[in-house]
């Protein structure tokens, strides 16, 4: 009976003898078994460390059998019940990938957060479990869980430089939507590389110059050649030196793909230059032999801009030979025909 004081020895002692019998279902390969008998353990026992114990092992053989619910069950009970186990940080990760396999992703990288801010374990855990949480976020469309995940990664573990840029290029491509954050990370990946000088961030910083001078050749084909064409026409030179400078700073890294890239920009922003000056807006007060004088020298201002984006998309066209051709090569040589074939 409840009362007689042999009880709590008994009980004990079963608790005992069917750990001892999981223990051996388990050794045996009977997953189940051990999973049903480590459970009764912990109802049995009346050693709160044992059951403990008894529960941790139960939700172990049961991802072991991918009995992922009732894994979970055990693992929040083990959390609940026992809150300064020594193992709580081993219960967050099972519990973590318990619901990352069974499809409840954001519940998971919740999880994986948890177990990142836990300051008890190893850094490279942390790091590992902070990199999770932002994947899964992004898995998910929890987009801005992602990007703080991320940041949080960034500002605790900034080496190795291979990893950081890899989220650097996550974090602009989360943030396609705002020019300002994106133009961060991508100066932020061309600063990590300075930093570095790696191998492994120099094709990114080559990329994010790239992509930085692109926007710099938008807004030089957003100025128009309209009254007054003076003024306008110094305002896109002047953007088109940005753009230039922006473009030499791109393929200053040697990498073969964003150097046709940008060799091919810069040859199309000569030949933009001439067409537009052809296409300004002319004067209304000309008379008819002003007209023709005018439309003479504006051919003249335009030719050297065409003769320049020439000489340029022909240098890109002769680059190393076929073996290492690409798209912007192959466009090179199209519109290096048709500038041949108008003249």
């Amino acid at each position: 009976s409840k009362d007689d004081e042999r009880r709590p020895a008994l009980q004990a002692g079963l608790a005992s003898a069917t750990y001892q019998q999981a223990s051996q279902a388990l050794a045996s390969g009977d997953l189940h078994r051990a999973a049903v008998l480590y459970r009764q353990t912990a109802q049995l026992t009346p050693d709160p460390a044992i059951q403990s114990t008894a529960l941790f092992d139960a939700a172990t053989t049961l991802l072991a059998i991918e009995s992922w619910p009732e894994a979970v069950e055990l693992l929040q009970q083990y959390r609940n019940d026992h809150p300064d186990a020594p193992l709580q940080g081993a219960a967050t990760q099972k519990l973590a990938y318990a619901y990352e396999r069974s499809g409840a992703y954001s519940t998971a990288a919740d999880e994986y957060l948890r177990l990142a801010r836990d300051q008890r374990q190893p850094q490279a855990l942390q790091r590992e479990a902070l990199l999770r949480a932002a994947e899964l976020y992004r898995q998910t469309g929890a987009t801005q869980r992602a990007i703080l995940a991320s940041e949080r990664y960034l500002q605790r573990f900034p080496e190795p430089a291979a990893v950081a840029v890899d989220v650097m290029q996550q974090l602009a491509a989360m943030e396609l939507g705002d020019t300002q954050r994106r133009q961060h990370w991508l100066r932020a990946i061309i600063k990590l590389d300075r930093r570095t000088d790696s191998a492994t961030t120099a094709e990114p910083a080559a990329e994010a110059a790239l992509e930085l001078a692109e926007q710099q050749l938008a807004a030089f084909r957003r100025i128009d050649l309209v009254a007054p064409v003076q003024e306008h026409l110094a305002q896109k030179i002047a953007a088109m030196k940005a753009a230039l400078a922006a473009f030499e700073a791109a393929i200053g890294y040697g990498i073969y793909p964003v150097t046709t890239a940008a060799t091919y920009h810069i040859a199309s922003m000569y030949d933009e230059l001439g067409r537009a000056l052809l296409a300004s807006e002319r004067p209304t007060s000309l008379t008819v032999a002003e007209r023709a004088e005018y439309e003479v020298l504006l051919a003249q201002q335009a030719a050297p801009f065409e003769q320049q984006a020439i000489t340029i998309y022909r240098s890109n066209v002769q680059r190393s030979g076929s073996a290492q051709r690409d798209t912007w090569v192959e466009k090179s040589e199209r519109q290096l025909d048709e500038l041949q074939r108008g003249r």
